[in-house]
């Protein structure tokens, strides 16, 4: 986390660091809140408020799915 909040930090005024309190890494396609997100800023370049949080989900047991 520290080093993307540098990146963001090192990309200007107009980056924007969504932040996913989960497991693991890629959070795109665990939960609806960042892909939905994502989804939405790769559509009309609009990007989430600075300190948007998307909530933890719980990942399937190993072997599931």
């Amino acid at each position: 986390y520290s080093w993307a909040a540098h990146i963001t930090q090192e990309l200007g005024p107009k980056a924007v660091l969504l932040r996913y309190r989960g497991w693991g890494h890629v959070a795109y396609s665990k939960t609806k809140c960042v892909s939905g997100l994502v989804d939405h800023y790769l559509i009309t370049l609009a990007t989430p408020a600075v300190g948007t949080t998307c909530k933890p989900v719980e990942p399937e047991p190993f072997g599931v799915g």
